[in-house]
């Protein structure tokens, strides 16, 4: 497992299997930190939402409601060229997460160890350009602030798709992979952006819409 640090938030490059300290089988997940799955030094477990559960139930229905189908946005990159995003969101599934603290954790960062609703995805992220494809089976999307529900996906440079080309020349460059946030928004907008990974645990921005 790899952990970087974007923009304070920790995230892991590869998350499947089995934990070695817990036994927990952990999701085959893209996406960590404050919206992903399985964060890191927690300990968790997820469930359906029972049909007795009604408050439950009201919040995973409205995250359905922001997350699923398909939503457009414009797209600006950091040369200032602009085009069409397209973002398909399907196989939508919400759940319930329990989370605790993890004992023994070695690394000093802040944990977000607190119970919360799901909804996992597949989604689809594509610019008309044909700069960008990203297909990613199992995103996780969470509510958040102001009514929005937030995902963060991860993805290696060798699994990109489309023409992709990294903001620093290839002689120079240490990037290792894209991380795109999306955000829902209740009215109907979809907002986000794209930053590069580099192997000194540096960031920096290449794109974003609204």
């Amino acid at each position: 497992m790899i952990i970087r640090t974007v923009a304070g938030m920790a995230i892991m490059l590869a998350a499947c299997g089995t934990s070695e300290h817990t036994g927990a089988r952990q999701s085959p997940i893209l996406l960590q930190g404050d919206s992903g799955s399985s964060r890191p030094g927690c300990i968790e477990s997820t469930s359906e939402i029972g049909d007795d559960e009604v408050a439950l139930r009201a919040e995973a229905d409205s995250v359905l409601r922001l997350v699923q189908g398909t939503h457009s946005s414009e797209l600006e990159w950091r040369d200032g060229e602009q085009t069409t995003l397209n973002i398909s969101v399907a196989d939508a599934i919400a759940r319930s997460v329990t989370s605790r603290e993890a004992p023994n954790f070695g690394l000093d960062i802040v944990r977000n160890c607190i119970g919360r609703i799901q909804v996992e995805a597949s989604v689809t992220i594509a610019s008309v350009d044909g700069r960008l494809a990203v297909s990613a089976p199992h995103v996780v999307f969470e509510p958040a602030e102001s009514g929005v529900a937030r995902a963060r996906i991860v993805r290696a440079l060798g699994d990109l798709h489309g023409t992709y080309t990294p903001s620093v020349p290839p002689a120079s460059n240490t990037l290792t992979a894209l991380s795109i946030e999306l955000v829902m928004h209740p009215d109907g907008r979809n907002t986000g952006s794209i930053m590069e990974v580099r192997g000194t645990d540096e960031s920096a921005s290449v794109a974003t819409w609204d």
